[in-house]
């Protein structure tokens, strides 16, 4: 067991793990994680109903490296429990985690390999996992597209899409400096909380680098948030989306820019999977229109062909 104080250890990563009633899950992450003194542990609740003896006796098991931290009441979100995790890190450089994924073997020699790097911000290539059906699913597959795009080119064009494009925390290291120095936090939203972290950490970072390494398990379940198909979830990340493209167009040149192509055709495509009828996804597609934000590159999503649509349904 680890026996030591926060004041008389060199601490090189801090890993950030929100939790909510995933115990069971979450023990798996934590045995995927070293005992190591230069290793802590910030596990932050987001007020679980869980009986608190079975996170108690996770975080006993590991004493002095797991610091447990808890939400305020009434503000349940994983952006808010990623800030409180920023708020008390201690570490050079910063993972984050979800409570029920897990890290790859021998992910922390993969990491450490970069710790007296001078970069910012390095992605490593991540995996995913279908908990429900036992099998390997494709959650990871356009993220490890960018960074093999990069690995393979390391071009200016694969750079800025790497740096925008890969919108979560995870299996990416981070310079707690960079995210300091700039102020970066999550937003506290339901749900994608952490695109605009991605955005604002992508922009701050000086040099960044990228491994063909795979250390980080991103799993998928039924009844989870990605999974959910409640329209407020939808709209709620429009609106996020929108966010992320004000902040984006009013930094990049115009080149970095056409780079990233940002479109609003993959929500009108979410829109049928979250419910919406086609009256619904055609005042969306007017709002993106009304946003400054492109549809699509082709003819069909035309205003013309939209309300076509919309007036054949309402015949």
């Amino acid at each position: 067991m680890l026996e030591m104080t926060q004041n008389s250890k060199k601490i090189n990563l801090s890993i950030i793990i929100p939790h909510y009633n995933s115990t069971e899950l979450l023990q798996v992450l934590i045995a995927s994680i070293p005992e190591r003194e230069d290793v802590e542990i910030l596990l932050i609740d987001d007020n679980s109903t869980e009986h608190p003896k079975r996170l108690m006796d996770i975080v006993g098991a590991r004493p002095g490296q797991i610091r447990l931290f808890y939400n305020e009441p009434g503000k349940n979100s994983a952006g808010a429990c990623r800030n409180i995790g920023l708020e008390h890190a201690a570490g050079k450089w910063l993972l984050f985690a979800d409570a029920d994924d897990y890290f790859m073997p021998g992910f922390y020699e993969k990491a450490a390999a970069y710790f007296e790097s001078d970069f910012d911000l390095v992605w490593f290539i991540p995996t995913s996992w279908n908990l429900s059906e036992n099998k390997l699913d494709r959650r990871h597959v356009r993220y490890e597209k960018l960074v093999r795009e990069y690995l393979e080119n390391k071009g200016e064009r694969e750079e800025i899409r790497l740096r925008y494009l890969q919108e979560s925390p995870w299996s990416k290291l981070i310079r707690r400096q960079s995210v300091e120095d700039n102020a970066i936090r999550f937003e506290t939203t339901m749900v994608a909380n952490d695109i605009m972290f991605s955005a604002r950490i992508g922009y701050a970072a000086g040099k960044v680098g990228a491994s063909e390494e795979v250390i980080y398990c991103v799993t998928k379940q039924k009844g989870t948030l990605t999974t959910g198909v409640n329209p407020n979830k939808l709209y709620e990340r429009v609106e996020v989306f929108l966010r992320k493209y004000r902040f984006l167009k009013e930094r990049l040149d115009g080149k970095q820019w056409k780079t990233l192509d940002l479109l609003g055709r993959p929500y009108l495509k979410l829109a049928k999977n979250y419910g919406l009828n086609k009256v619904q996804i055609c005042r969306l597609y007017f709002y993106l229109l009304k946003n400054g934000v492109r549809i699509d590159v082709s003819r069909k999503w035309s205003p013309a062909f939209v309300l076509r649509k919309v007036r054949e349904k309402l015949r």
